[in-house]
């Protein structure tokens, strides 16, 4: 794993909040209680394909609402990628694995997810 002291970005009266990506796929990410975590992944919700949380947070993450859709093109273009963006709040101090799957949320038959995004969540008091 790689280690990784994410830049938090603190507005005045705003818990501190850090932005993930793509390119932080298997590193280790160090937070407090209370800080804000913001995972934007690539994704391209016309083919039925969309990012999904895998897992519970057990107590350590807390999801803020629900994903939403950042268009990152031209919004005429049909198909187009889209970011992918989920919220998180630290609630408690502890270690969790933060993985989610690239999949079509219908499909039942068991299919593998055609992508993963996998940090580890090291949160501090």
């Amino acid at each position: 794993l790689t280690p990784l002291m994410a830049e938090s970005i603190s507005t005045e009266g705003a818990m501190p909040s850090t932005t993930i990506s793509e390119q932080d796929q298997g590193s280790e990410l160090r937070v407090h209680v209370g800080d804000e975590l913001t995972v934007r992944l690539s994704a391209i919700p016309g083919t039925g394909y969309c990012w999904n949380v895998s897992g519970e947070g057990q107590g350590v993450l807390v999801e803020m609402g629900q994903p939403t859709f950042e268009k990152t093109t031209d919004v005429r273009k049909l198909g187009a990628p889209e970011q992918q963006n989920f919220r998180f709040r630290v609630e408690s101090p502890g270690v969790h694995q933060l993985q989610l799957k690239y999949r079509r949320p219908w499909d039942k038959s068991g299919t593998a997810a055609v992508k993963t995004f996998s940090v580890t969540i090291v949160a501090q008091e």
